[in-house]
């Protein structure tokens, strides 16, 4: 991937971000028996 600008660079650092907050929620959120489905739940809030 390429990043030609300066708002590009920055668009995907702010999507790096959301991922990272949606990751550490969903991380919080596993436990023994947790399905996929919830866990697409919490990544769909």
């Amino acid at each position: 991937m390429s990043i030609s600008s300066h708002e590009e660079f920055l668009a995907l650092k702010e999507a790096g971000r959301i991922c990272r907050l949606v990751l550490r929620e969903m991380q919080n959120a596993v436990r023994p028996g947790s399905t996929t489905a919830e866990l697409g739940q919490i990544a769909r809030i």
